[in-house]
């Protein structure tokens, strides 16, 4: 007897029976069946080493923040007996009220991500698998549409497992090591272009990566990604403008034609922090230009400073 996924094989001898005795037909069918569940358990531990490195990420960053105060907390003790241990002080916690904020914020975006892909598996996902889950019982128990319904449950199949490796995409950051900044760029907004109809304008080709650490990479990527991700939900723009510059430093601008927003209101949403907090850990500067009906650009610098950074940031 052929070796099947130990799911489907629990299934289809529930419904037939000694295996061994089946049709070539229906062993046929069986076959492709089994190949869909191994591609989909190959998928599914892709998607898991994903959450895996993420929550690696935010473990490294709450670790060199507990390294940072430790380091505060030193240099306050041995300034301690001097003149200026007020001024210091006062530095020292701005400093760390500074990183707690940037963890929070971290966090905060772990969680957003985490919840939205237990939406995903289980609005998304989960529905498409019961969907090919239901053929499949029937195609077993009724011959005559038998082969209909492997076809519609193969497409269902598909349908989740690039639903699966899409997340995985999303949630694995980019390994900007082994590629350059502008690929991993290109390849984000050649992905966004294929299922979004936005006009997304770039000019970063002549970027020049040698001064760039591969974390301040990995931050430009995210601020960028961020950003696009604010304008998706929020801007109802058609297009957006991407101006990569280096100029005495590093300039970002990202600007788009949407509706715009009043800069001098509170906005609660966490988008905008974490790329504030992205952009401090640089110690770069943001501003934000917008205004009801006119578009928004965000403009975010660094200056030549950029080795000056932290070991390790989260994704």
């Amino acid at each position: 007897m052929a070796i099947y996924n130990k799911l489907l094989l629990r299934q289809a001898q529930k419904y037939l029976g000694n295996l061994d005795n089946i049709s070539e037909e229906l062993q046929a069918f069986l076959k492709a069946v089994n190949e869909s569940y191994d591609h989909y358990e190959k998928d599914h531990h892709l998607l898991e080493r994903s959450i895996e490195l993420s929550s690696e990420e935010m473990i490294e960053l709450n670790q060199q923040l507990r390294k940072e105060t430790e380091g505060l907390k030193k240099a306050h003790q041995e300034l301690k007996e001097t003149e200026k241990i007020r001024l210091e002080k006062t530095l020292d916690a701005q400093k760390i009220k500074q990183l707690r904020e940037i963890s929070e914020a971290v966090i905060a975006a772990q969680e957003k991500e985490r919840s939205n892909l237990a939406a995903e598996l289980h609005d998304n996902i989960n529905q498409i698998l019961g969907a090919s889950r239901l053929y499949i019982d029937t195609a077993i128990n009724n011959e005559e549409v038998r082969l209909n319904l492997i076809k519609e449950s193969k497409l269902f199949l598909d349908n989740a497992m690039e639903e699966i490796r899409y997340l995985s995409r999303t949630l694995l950051p980019p390994r900007l090591s082994q590629t350059s900044l502008v690929e991993a760029l290109n390849d984000m907004i050649k992905n966004i272009k294929m299922v979004d109809k936005l006009e997304i304008i770039t000019d970063w080709e002549h970027l020049d990566e040698s001064a760039m650490c591969e974390q301040m990479k990995l931050s430009i990527f995210r601020i960028i990604q961020e950003q696009l991700n604010n304008i998706f939900k929020h801007a109802q723009a058609t297009t957006v403008i991407i101006e990569i510059t280096q100029h005495d430093g590093l300039q970002l601008s990202i600007k788009d034609n949407g509706i715009g927003f009043n800069t001098s209101e509170k906005r609660n949403g966490i988008g905008l922090q974490n790329i504030i907090s992205r952009t401090n850990l640089f110690n770069g500067e943001v501003v934000i230009n917008s205004a009801p009906g006119e578009g928004c650009e965000l403009l975010i610098s660094f200056n030549r400073q950029v080795e000056n950074v932290p070991k390790k940031i989260a994704s």
